[in-house]
């Protein structure tokens, strides 16, 4: 979206290329080394560990039950009862969400621009570097239904952002 805007852009995702995986400790320096001239970072934090929909208990056709919960409100960095893969997967999440916030914060104290976006009930901003970033007050949010701007279902986002005209965007809702 930005780089249709004009803007010289980079998008990096684990899903494009294996050099975009940001749990690979060489990736994150990479883009670390790439972030240092940036005027403006956006970044859609990985959710796929946060989401509440596992809060949900349900049943797959097949009779399987869905996966439960792998954090809570309680425990916004893991379960303490996670083993195996699910704790691997937590674990390192959580490494890609720091840097990313780490990131993101060293935009703030340049005073450049940054933006993350998650949905609104994601467990991402119970995250305790989450909390701390916006305890400091130089953080807002503005949240929206992301079908009100062409996505597939009526999903409320939250856009944590230091930018002062995003903060005076209308309300976009469906």
């Amino acid at each position: 979206a930005f780089s249709l805007c004009g803007w010289a852009a980079n998008a990096r995702d684990k899903l494009l290329s294996p050099e975009h995986d940001l749990s690979v400790p060489g990736n994150r320096k990479s883009l670390h080394d790439d972030c240092s001239n940036v005027v403006f970072l956006a970044a859609a934090i990985p959710c796929d560990s946060k989401t509440r929909i596992r809060e949900i208990p349900r049943i797959f056709p097949d009779g399987r039950p869905a996966p439960g919960p792998l954090r809570s409100e309680e425990y916004p960095e893991g379960l303490p009862t996670l083993e195996g893969e699910d704790k691997q997967r937590v674990e390192t999440d959580n490494i890609v969400t720091n840097f990313i916030l780490d990131l993101q914060q060293n935009q703030v104290d340049k005073k450049l621009g940054a933006m993350r976006e998650n949905p609104m009930r994601s467990l991402e901003w119970w995250q305790p570097k989450e909390v701390t970033m916006w305890a400091t007050g130089q953080w807002w949010e503005k949240c929206y239904a992301a079908c009100a701007l062409m996505g597939a279902r009526c999903k409320q986002q939250t856009l944590r952002h230091c930018i002062e005209e995003i903060d005076q965007w209308p309300p976009v809702h469906c």
